[in-house]
């Protein structure tokens, strides 16, 4: 019997991608409302449509830490024009100040933000262990210790947990083993990455859900 289940996290999941921090030139705040993610190329572009380029090399040269939100402010009436030009999305916020900004990972194909499934599971299996172990917290540790004293298993002791909460199911019909992967808890959980929603791309607004 298959069921649906719809999840609702309580507070914000982030997964990054590989490239880390961004610089403050690839970022604009729009204070307690957005955080505009600028595309290098649609920024040059932009600018170069209403002849700002070189105003924004020679900010470059003479700024020792340069960044995207003290430069708009040169740009007066032109801002909203450039900043609408340059973004390549936006992020919704409430904060009025950003020392720093680590974005999701993106598809590769549609270059949007997505969370893959398999860290979304990944949640859930850790929550799913707190649960079990929770319920004789003097069992885990036990548990645990067992796993770190293995030698045959000293490189993974966390196979031995896993094995002992999760695998150890009668879930495969057949199965050789009564305790093993094919009779792990979680194989029951399908679950789909998590992508941008349609209703959100308006106006370059990118929010996963």
């Amino acid at each position: 019997m298959k069921r649906y289940v719809k999840l609702t996290v309580l507070s914000p999941v982030y997964i990054g991608d590989d490239k880390g921090q961004r610089s403050p030139l690839e970022y604009y705040l729009e204070q307690g409302a957005y955080v505009h993610v600028i595309s290098e190329d649609k920024l040059i572009r932009a600018l170069k449509e209403c002849n700002k380029l070189n105003d924004f090399m020679s900010y470059l040269e003479r700024e020792t830490s340069p960044n995207m939100n003290r430069f708009f402010q040169q740009l007066a009436g032109q801002q909203n024009f450039v900043l609408r030009k340059a973004t390549e999305r936006k992020i919704k916020t409430k904060v009025s100040h950003l020392s720093n900004l680590r974005l999701h990972m993106v598809d590769p194909v549609t270059a949007e933000p997505y969370i893959p499934a398999t860290s979304i599971k990944g949640s859930l299996r850790l929550a799913l262990l707190y649960c079990l172990a929770s319920r004789n917290v003097e069992a885990f540790r036990n548990k645990v210790k067992d796993a770190m004293e293995d030698r045959r298993n000293q490189r993974e002791p966390g196979r031995n947990l896993d094995a002992y909460y999760f695998q150890r199911y009668d879930i495969a019909p057949n199965s050789r083993s009564n305790i093993g992967t094919r009779n792990d808890l979680l194989r029951m959980l399908k679950i789909s990455d998590a992508f941008v929603d349609p209703h959100s791309r308006v106006d370059y607004v990118s929010e996963v859900v």
